[in-house]
């Protein structure tokens, strides 16, 4: 399965090891490809790993993109926090005063929704079942409906669950709608549209090329297909364009700032695993390596704003236990372990799980040092983990990854 491996300033005999290892982690546990990206301070390494697209037998590069799933949220969270640090609008603001709707907790009236809710999931918004008809609607419907049409009692697409029982601001659940408002937010601030405002703003200074909009990618090869595996074998699905770029979507009745939903912030974005780790580089250097946002707003995003207190949240099993802006605080108990808390500290970041593909993307407090792992699908379900609440194939990497760079500080000690 060995195909293309991209280093910078490692040895080769390393490369060998590492590249071996994965290959091993791939095959064992059944899946069909994997991109692993890796920093430190004296090091970037890209390790590419199966398939892209498996019927074509189109390998992994460090040039594939994928779309990474809630990985998109940071990304997101990074695009608001720039409109935070130009003093466009505060934390505690209610997102009722930047929109044209009241959107308010029916079961709480009176108390206000905030930005900091929506980027730390504690709004009380939930995907409720009037959700996916909402995203139907959304990329069937010309114009698209407004977003107002599933949060509010009168739209066409409000159920009652979409808002939990809880007052806002008190308890945490994971909801992709937070980030499809919060792309809205971003289109009503600036007053451009979602996409065209990332890839300025955020995207370009990163000296990235990864995308919302798949139009901006000029080879629509370098798209990694996402897959699932039944009886009939390997199942594309999503993003199996088979070399063909599709039409472009009709924008012309797309109005700024009604439903940015299309453009999936919550979890769209297309980017490599290199595009990734410039992203979580960034993050963990506060903004030295692009001229983004303060370093005073990205130790503001990093910061925790939730901790699972026993029945706060839904920890989803373990997983959440802390939450800043956009970005999951993580290696901190027994159930979220990454490596080593000793050693690395809190990793900061995202994971990312839809269509089969199931992403990662952290760095370590402690440490200069992060990774990235994306898998685009799994020949059989993938496998819990044995000592955390990600799979085993994860845990796999995770420790080949970190026992790497853990070898590498200790010889320059």
């Amino acid at each position: 399965m060995r195909f293309l491996i991209m280093l910078f300033f490692c040895s080769p005999f390393l490369a060998q090891n590492m590249e071996t290892s994965l290959e091993h982690i791939c095959k064992e546990n059944q899946l069909m490809g994997l991109a692993v990206y890796t920093f430190s301070s004296t090091t970037e390494k890209v390790y590419a790993v199966g398939y892209r697209n498996e019927a074509q037998k189109l390998p992994i590069t460090p040039e594939t993109k994928f779309r990474i799933a809630s990985i998109s949220k940071a990304f997101t969270a990074l695009g608001l926090m720039k409109l935070y640090d130009k003093k466009m609008f505060q934390l505690d603001d209610a997102i009722s005063d930047y929109l044209n709707f009241k959107v308010e907790n029916p079961n709480f009236p009176g108390v206000p929704i905030t930005f900091r809710m929506l980027l730390s999931h504690t709004s009380s918004i939930q995907d409720g079942a009037g959700y996916d008809a909402f995203l139907a609607s959304t990329y069937n419907e010309t114009p698209s409906p407004s977003v107002s049409s599933v949060i509010t009692p009168t739209g066409k697409s409000f159920t009652s669950d979409m808002f939990m029982n809880y007052k806002p601001g008190t308890y945490f659940t994971y909801c992709n709608f937070n980030y499809g408002l919060i792309g809205t937010l971003i289109e009503k601030i600036s007053k451009q549209r979602f996409d065209i405002y990332m890839k300025n703003e955020i995207l370009n200074p990163l000296g990235i090329t990864a995308t919302f909009n798949l139009q901006d990618i000029e080879d629509i090869q370098t798209i990694g297909t996402i897959y699932r595996f039944d009886e009939k074998g390997w199942l594309p699905n999503k993003d199996d364009f088979k070399g063909i770029k599709p039409s472009p979507s009709d924008l012309n009745n797309y109005k700024v700032g009604n439903n940015a939903v299309f453009f999936a912030p919550q979890g769209g974005l297309r980017a490599s695993a290199l595009d990734i780790g410039k992203f979580i580089k960034y993050l963990k250097n506060e903004g030295k390596t692009a001229k983004i946002l303060s370093k005073k707003t990205i130790q503001l995003m990093k910061k925790n704003q939730w901790t699972f207190t026993g029945n706060n949240g839904d920890h989803y099993n373990g997983f959440f236990k802390q939450y800043g802006l956009g970005l999951h605080q993580t290696n901190l108990n027994t159930s979220d372990l990454i490596y080593d808390p000793d050693f690395f500290g809190n990793f900061i970041g995202h994971a990312g799980d839809a269509y089969g593909l199931i992403s990662d993307a952290y760095f370590s407090e402690k440490q200069n040092f992060g990774f990235v792992v994306i898998t685009n699908g799994c020949l059989i379900p993938f496998e819990k983990g044995k000592n955390s609440s990600f799979y085993k194939f994860e845990e796999e990497i995770f420790k080949l990854v970190c026992e790497d760079f853990i070898k590498k500080t200790s010889k320059v000690k």
